[in-house]
């Protein structure tokens, strides 16, 4: 479906390159990948040299009090400036590391430091990251006071269904462990909540849960996620009891509690859960937390809290045991999120798939602040609301697709630690999204089709594809032989979204947010939240039978290979650079119109705002801008040359839209320069009494009829604003140079003073080297 994305246009500039490109890179296909992302294949990057390492990041404390602890810091690097990360410290500090993502080349793009210091109240501090400090190694020990009480630690999460059944959800066992340096270890844990009494209740587990547990070293506390989870992987005809291939579907309950035994805990966001204050078993002494109340979970949908815990020695001085509890309250109240200094993040081109920011206005830091302000004022916090994200993202306007999120784009830009709060709060409501299905693996030749999320849609006995997941019975013949028709009855249709969320469309994927989030955090989870949403793509994005097996819109193509490559530089995992490879080769270059001047990836129909006559087809320009974006991303980090080619024809489709001195011949009014919104191929019918068929229609051919009429860009030509420097940066031919920096700076506009060109995300990510500051005018 077409969306109006109309808005005030832009002005115009007009600058050439000074001299030679500083990146013409060659490219060939990629090889293995290790943790962390991409650890081989094609990019040639000594057209740039990023110099030696040396990298900055700063810490900014909001505290009243001094807190000392430990902090973990993103720090990026350029391609091939850090081979080892050990090679590399924090200036004057005992630096831990891991790596969460690599440059094809193998170096490491994006490191975390984990560090421990002293943060004084309401002081920033800053950090130098060079060769000349180096990372330590050494075994992972737990702090004495952790280590000599974990073990009558206990968290436990309980719900009760609408019969008053409770479950209860246990662990045991050592964990997975997901990371371990010297200074901190996170583990993983999946269960299922159960009742003890078989007889009792829905005679199976309700629910699952999955436990991330991270331990430190410096410090007595841990930070443990609790995921509750309708999540279930589900199979047509498992061949095992793993509880993992029984789906449940859709279910509600009547309340979700968890209980503490051993520690104390502090929940982050504790109000935009709309959590009460935990009160005591008296049988147990347990804190017990109550985290929802008489609601359902849709099959697909999780929900995740976020605890602080101390584990305090009684016998410590109380000294002692004051500063630990001010530190333990902080994290939680004042979390410290560390951020690498605008400079760094420019000068390394590690920012997202694309690089950036490309400048910071005078008022970065006023305007973010007012961000964070109108974020935390606003009425959509809740156990299941929005919290800034829009739930359906089948949604008029681009909210959740941009090169780089607006959140840590403006973060870096304004040097604000604010804006991360925001990212991670909306992150933190990517959990209720229907996409969670644990431990699948789609492969292409899986006979699976997820466009119509878990219920597949099925009417009567209807199917859209052969493999259900073990969800057949819960929708087929409206639920008739469902077995769990009694723990749905509060679930508002078994068809229904209740809270809003969808999993996402394809004209508007994104995994925008979770990947920023990733960058500047490590976090587990949200690496989890990247692979599940990664596979679930691959389950919509089809490659034969089924709607996507070919392009089903320009942007589309863009936004979902711009997913696809960002779950493989965050994850690693090689399937999704071979669906990347492998759906700009068999899917997009067989479809696209090469045939045609404009070189459109994907032709339209009858869609009645355009008012062209009869059976027509069109294109819309603009969309395109997702083509340069995404298919560059696959160039730069899948080798794809292919990618790289369709990526410089949407910039001659770009091009085919421009008009320049043009007098509108209904209006009059002049544009000495604009994009076209939609641009007519071919109609098929009756137009001023002739009769048409397959008629090739010029892109001007209803100008002047004032019941159809030119459909100019308006706002929309600005979602070129990085994409077309991008290409440019990347593309060896400098006929397409020329075109796309022509493009570039018609759609930037006239450079504000203030740099306020800089605050709109999609000009966040124009190569520096590009921005006219550092070319010659003309």
């Amino acid at each position: 479906m077409m969306h109006d994305h109309r808005r005030a246009s832009a002005g115009n500039g007009r600058w050439i390159v000074a001299g030679t490109m500083l990146l013409l890179a060659s490219c060939s296909g990629g090889g293995g990948a290790g943790g962390g992302g991409p650890t081989t294949g094609g990019i040639d990057w000594k057209n740039k040299d990023y110099g030696p390492p040396d990298s900055s990041f700063f810490v900014k404390s909001d505290s009243s009090v001094d807190r000392a602890e430990v902090a973990q810091a993103a720090v990026p690097f350029g391609p091939s400036q850090v081979v080892d990360i050990q090679s590399v410290g924090i200036v004057g500090h005992d630096t831990s590391w891991r790596v969460l993502q690599r440059w094809p080349d193998g170096s490491v793009k994006v490191g975390l430091a984990q560090f421990f210091d002293t943060f004084e109240a309401g002081k920033k501090q800053t950090y130098r990251v060079s060769s000349s400090g180096k990372g330590e190694g050494g075994s992972f020990e737990l702090h004495p006071w952790t280590a000599a009480r974990k073990s009558g630690f206990a968290l436990i999460p309980k719900v009760i269904d609408d019969d008053g059944v409770p479950y209860y959800g246990l662990i045991s066992g050592p964990g997975e462990v997901l990371s371990e340096t010297k200074r901190i270890r996170t583990r993983r844990w999946r269960t299922y909540l159960y009742n003890t009494n078989a007889s009792l209740g829905i005679k199976r587990d309700f629910l699952a849960a999955r436990f991330y547990i991270t331990d430190y070293r410096d410090m007595p506390f841990m930070t443990i996620k609790l995921v509750i989870g309708n999540d279930y992987q589900g199979a047509d005809n498992p061949t095992s009891n793993d509880k993992n291939l029984y789906p449940l579907g859709a279910v509600s309950f009547s309340k979700l509690e968890v209980h503490a035994l051993g520690g104390v805990m502090k929940l982050r966001h504790q109000s935009r859960h709309q959590v009460a204050n935990p009160t005591y078993a008296t049988h147990t002494g347990a804190e017990v937390w109550t985290l929802l109340e008489n609601v359902h979970m849709d099959d697909g949908a999780t929900k995740m809290w976020d605890f602080e815990v101390l584990l305090e020695d009684p016998a410590a001085s109380a000294a002692e045991r004051n500063k630990w509890r001010t530190v333990w309250a902080e994290r939680a109240d004042r979390t410290l999120r560390p951020l690498a200094t605008f400079d760094t993040w420019q000068s390394t081109d590690a920012l997202g798939l694309c690089g950036g920011p490309s400048g910071r206005p005078d008022q970065a830091f006023a305007w973010s602040e007012k961000e964070w302000a109108d974020w935390k004022g606003r009425s959509h916090f809740g156990p299941f609301e929005s919290w800034g994200d829009p739930k359906n993202t089948h949604t008029t306007g681009t909210p959740r697709n941009q090169p780089v999120t607006a959140q840590l784009g403006h973060a870096i830009q304004a040097e604000n630690p604010h804006m991360l709060e925001v990212l991670e709060g909306m992150v933190t409501q990517q959990a209720c999204r229907q996409y969670h299905v644990w431990g699948l693996e789609v492969p292409q030749d899986r006979d699976i089709y997820m466009w119509f999320g878990l219920g597949f849609n099925l009417r009567d006995t209807q199917t859209y594809t052969k493999d259900h997941l073990g969800r057949y019975d819960f929708h087929a013949e409206a639920g008739k032989n469902d077995p769990y028709k009694n723990w749905r009855r509060n679930v508002p249709g078994i068809y229904s979204r209740g809270y809003g969320w969808n999993a996402f469309d394809p004209e508007h994927a994104s995994v925008d947010l979770l990947f920023d989030h990733y960058t500047v955090t490590g976090d587990h989870w949200t690496l989890d939240e990247i692979e599940m949403l990664g596979q679930y793509t691959r389950g919509v994005w089809r490659f034969k039978d089924y709607y996507s097996c070919v392009p089903i819109s320009s942007r589309a193509e863009g936004w979902v290979l711009q997913l696809l490559v960002a779950a493989y530089v965050a994850t690693g995992n090689e399937d999704y650079k071979a669906d990347v490879i492998r759906r700009v080769t068999e899917i997009t270059d067989v479809h696209r119109h090469k045939e045609h001047p404009s070189k459109a990836i994907f032709y339209e129909k009858n869609y009645p705002s355009t008012h062209y006559p009869g059976d027509n087809s069109f294109f819309a320009p603009w969309q395109h801008a997702a083509v340069a974006i995404g298919f560059t991303s696959a160039y730069r980090f899948c080798g794809s040359t292919l990618a790289l080619e369709i990526a410089e024809d949407a910039i001659r489709t770009a091009e085919y839209s421009v008009v320049r001195n043009f007098t509108n011949p209904v209006s009059k009014a002049f544009f000495d320069w604009d994009m076209r919104y939609y641009i007519p191929v071919k109609f098929t019918g009756t137009y001023k009494g002739k009769q048409y068929t397959d008629f090739m229609t010029p892109k001007d051919y209803f100008d002047a009829d004032p019941n159809v009429g030119v459909k100019l860009g308006g706002g929309v030509p600005e979602f070129w604003r990085s994409a077309a420097f991008l290409v440019a940066r990347y593309s060896g031919d400098a006929e397409i140079q020329d075109i796309a920096i022509d493009i570039g700076d018609h759609v930037l506009g006239t450079l504000e003073s203030d740099g306020s060109n800089w605050w709109n995300k999609w000009a966040m990510s124009i190569p520096t080297e590009l921005l006219p500051s550092n070319r010659t005018s003309k």
